[in-house]
């Protein structure tokens, strides 16, 4: 089973940005978000120790992510570009 990934209005800004600065690094984003989907608890670290609040590494970002088990649904809410 994988969790459906929706992204905040901030995240979605984050990732036009990417795509006009970097189309590759776009690509790796969305490839490994779907790694994330398939086992959000698998990466990242939870955030002000709230397991369900993760800080990942992702293509060369930091993105912060919520997991909703009963929604099946992992929230980006936002996405920092770290060069």
């Amino acid at each position: 089973m994988s969790y459906r990934v929706q992204f905040s209005n901030e995240a979605r800004e984050a990732l036009r940005a990417l795509e006009k600065a970097n189309p590759a690094r776009l690509q790796a984003f969305q490839q490994r978000m779907k790694e994330i989907a398939a086992r959000p608890y698998a990466f990242g670290r939870p955030v002000d120790r709230i397991n369900d609040k993760r800080r990942a590494e992702v293509a060369g970002t930091v993105t912060v992510y919520w997991i909703s088990q009963r929604v099946v649904t992992i929230s980006v809410v936002t996405i920092v570009h770290t060069d």
